[in-house]
């Protein structure tokens, strides 16, 4: 099944234009990706500093609130009602100053032990004798803030405000106080209009989450996280920060640090946070609609680099393509049909039409030198063969009747005369001769391969068997490697008597070439298509020089040898259309690599008969 983009993209040249096309596009890719990377970092550098600003906005609220308070309660105790411990006046100026103040729960009058002489609303303050901060209001005769705590009533962190009255000789004769409650900061934080999930804290220096907006009731009074008391309580009074809270949402904040005059003990933390994922917003959504403003030019750029490559250049890289497949199929006929112009690809066509009308030349040059070759040497061959008639015929009832009167005349001649020696190096040339006659004429009655199927691995272990005689004594050690001896693996079509000739002459030759001992390796294999047989020996190897005329007639380099029997296999491989390799090295050894086609041999071509 054909892969649907492949399908779509075409060719691979068409594809190559598109990807280049796409390839331009990365260079505005990467400017919209570091665009989107500036804005980010802008955008949350204006959120901290917008962050951080409102968080100030809170806490000078919350200072302002202080203020005011510290304000209010010095004026009223200025009053003569207050400095009077009018009881009945206080009351009623108390019920009517605590709707004007809203950041205010609860006001309250209490003599020098602390006993309540009014509040508002009634019965909400009681005896302040058990309150530190009373205490210290009348010790120090001056304006005191009490630690933040629980509410009572209901769920909320209040504050205690004492301020001292002093009669007309400074004496401190009691104290007028106001109770805060931090639940006014959530008018402050709806009136900053701020993003959905914004979070508004305000956390002690013990680590107390006083209060939270919005889930007041969820986190109020209880510990903030580790890394917030950290980063609020540490050497900065105000700053920003990136950090996940307590619901898991991560968000930008900014603190703000306020020291009460109570001391250390008082010191609050306002912290305000606003979701990234909103701050990001709008900077994600301008990318995303660049980003697909970019993938549909790209997109239609691709398309028109797939027509204009379709016309300009594809239909006529089809045609050369077309024509460079016939040329490579053996059509040396084949040409473009294109105009030879001044463009890129016209040049191309032109020096293919050029290079297919030479390639077409020099085939049938090569051809015809072919045919002159193949003819003298079939001329050459036809003469060796003639003249190996010749000598087979001619010399060998000569030779035969010099060889039989040689040993009647030494069975007739005195041991110990003279011509008895003449008589034996007459007999010894002459069996040497023999042999000369006797592998000529093998040479040139070689029969017309006539092959059949049959088990290589059975034929040849049995032909190896034979020489096993002939290396023991030799000191050569025989090694059967792959598929020799196993019937049934290797099967090929072969002339049973001629491939037992070459094997043998192989091994012999082996043989021969280790005089003094050594290791001969046969082995047998089969690639599916065609099998190897190896005829490998640690012998003296073949001198580089000789490699040429290895398979010539009546070459060699052995000592009473005639030069026969490596032509004889070369004729033998020749006309059974096989193939064999050698290889050599002078002192390490030689391997003969016979390859023999599995299927029947085509187009065999019967030996001519001799005159």
């Amino acid at each position: 099944m054909v892969n649907p983009v492949k399908r779509l993209l075409g060719p691979s040249i068409r594809r190559n234009l598109q990807l280049l096309v796409l390839a331009a596009f990365l260079p505005g890719v990467a400017i919209l990706l570091y665009t989107f990377h500036t804005m980010q970092e802008n955008v949350v550098q204006e959120v901290e500093d917008y962050t951080l600003r409102q968080v100030q906005a809170i806490a000078a609220s919350h200072e302002q609130v202080l203020d005011d308070a510290r304000l209010l309660l010095l004026t009223l105790s200025k009053t003569c009602e207050f400095r009077s411990l009018d009881a009945q006046a206080c009351q009623g100026l108390l019920r009517e100053i605590l709707p004007l103040n809203p950041a205010f729960v609860a006001l309250g009058l209490a003599d020098a032990q602390g006993g309540l002489i009014a509040s508002s609303p009634p019965g909400s303050v009681h005896d302040l004798g058990g309150e530190r901060y009373f205490h210290r209001a009348m010790r120090s005769g001056q304006f005191t803030i009490g630690n933040y705590q629980p509410r009572e009533d209901r769920l909320g962190v209040i504050i205690h405000f004492a301020q001292p009255i002093q009669d007309e000789r400074g004496r401190t004769i009691g104290v007028l106080m106001a109770v805060f409650d931090l639940n006014h900061l959530v008018r402050i934080f709806q009136n900053a209009h701020l993003p959905e999930n914004s979070v508004l804290t305000m956390t002690n220096s013990d680590g107390m989450r006083l209060t939270r907006f919005p889930e007041t009731e969820k986190y109020t009074w209880v510990p903030d996280l580790p890394r917030m008391i950290e980063r609020m309580f540490g050497p900065a009074a105000e700053g920003a920060f990136l950090e996940t809270g307590v619901d898991g949402t991560r968000r930008l904040y900014g603190f703000k640090r306020h020291e009460l005059a109570s001391g250390p003990s008082a010191r609050i933390s306002f912290r305000l946070g606003i979701p990234v994922e909103h701050a990001l917003a709008r900077p994600r959504t301008i990318f995303h609609h660049n980003l697909a403003l970019l993938g549909l030019a790209a997109f239609l750029s691709m398309f028109l680099a797939w027509l204009l490559g379709e016309f300009t250049i594809l239909r006529r890289m089809q045609k050369l393509v077309a024509a460079a497949e016939r040329l490579g199929g053996g059509d040396l006929g084949a040409r473009t049909g294109l105009g030879h112009g001044g463009d890129e690809l016209s040049r191309l066509a032109g020096a293919f039409d050029s290079m297919a009308e030479s390639l077409e030349k020099r085939a049938r040059e090569n051809h015809e030198a072919q045919a002159e070759i193949q003819r003298l040497l079939q001329e050459k061959v036809d003469c060796l063969d003639q003249l190996a008639r010749c000598v087979a015929h001619e010399l060998r009832n000569p030779v035969t009747s010099i060889g039989g009167l040689a040993r009647r005349l030494l069975k007739q001649t005195d041991e110990g005369a003279p011509s008895g020696d003449y008589l034996r190096k007459i007999l010894a040339d002459t069996e040497r001769l023999e042999l000369i006659v006797k592998e000529v004429r093998e040479y040139a009655d070689l029969p017309t391969p006539a092959p059949e199927k049959a088990d290589l691995g059975l034929l040849l272990g049995q032909v190896a068997e034979d020489h096993l005689e002939r290396a023991r004594p030799a000191g050569v050690e025989v090694i059967r490697q792959g598929a020799l001896g196993q019937p049934g693996r290797v099967e090929a079509w072969v002339d049973r008597a001629l491939l037992e000739k070459t094997y043998r002459v192989l091994m012999q030759n082996a043989l021969d070439a280790m005089p003094s001992g050594g290791v001969l390796r046969l082995g047998l294999g089969c690639d599916g298509r065609m099998a190897q047989v190896t005829v490998g020996d640690t012998g003296r190897g073949i001198p580089r020089e000789d490699m040429p005329f290895l398979f010539h007639p009546f070459f060699t380099t052995k000592a009473n040898a005639v030069g026969i029997s490596l032509s004889t296999v070369k004729r033998i491989v020749t006309e059974h259309q096989w193939s064999l390799d050698v290889d050599s090295q002078v002192g390490q050894g030689s391997t003969f690599t016979l390859g023999i086609p599995l299927g029947p041999p085509q187009n065999l071509k019967p030996r001519p008969l001799a005159d």
